[in-house]
């Protein structure tokens, strides 16, 4: 079945700081390759008829995080909110003071890693197939 419009196609976008390497990257809840869990998502996406794309990608202005993933332009902290962090993210210029006002992150809940099951649920989401 062709694929015509933009809403049969989910773009993920793996944006990384200039000093991080490229994949692999693994899921902390299944221990699981990013990669490998991507190509399961793109299978069972395709079955549906809607293309999953993914890339790597140097991000272009420095956000004090040292790796985001966006879906189809949003970050997935959009799809699934994490939880409110007790100290600033990981990446973040004041992670040893908790009691400084962050100006990078803003002291916002950001995903520092990517479970299987946040993945899967944001990319889902964004294809309409979960709510």
């Amino acid at each position: 079945m062709p694929m015509n419009t933009a809403a049969h196609r989910i773009t993920l976008v793996l944006e990384h700081s200039p000093d991080e390497g490229m994949l692999p990257l693994i899921c902390p809840d299944t221990g699981r390759p990013l990669e490998a869990v991507i190509a399961d998502l793109q299978s069972l996406l395709r079955r549906r008829g809607i293309a999953l794309s993914f890339e790597e990608t140097v991000a272009a202005s420095p956000t004090g995080r040292s790796r985001r993933l966006l879906i189809n332009g949003r970050p997935l902290e959009e799809f699934v909110p994490p939880r409110t962090p007790r100290s600033p993210c990981a990446g973040c210029p004041c992670s040893g003071d908790e009691s400084a006002e962050c100006g990078e992150c803003q002291n916002e809940a950001c995903w520092d890693e990517f479970p299987e099951s946040v993945v899967r649920l944001g990319v889902l989401k964004a294809a309409g197939v979960k709510k």
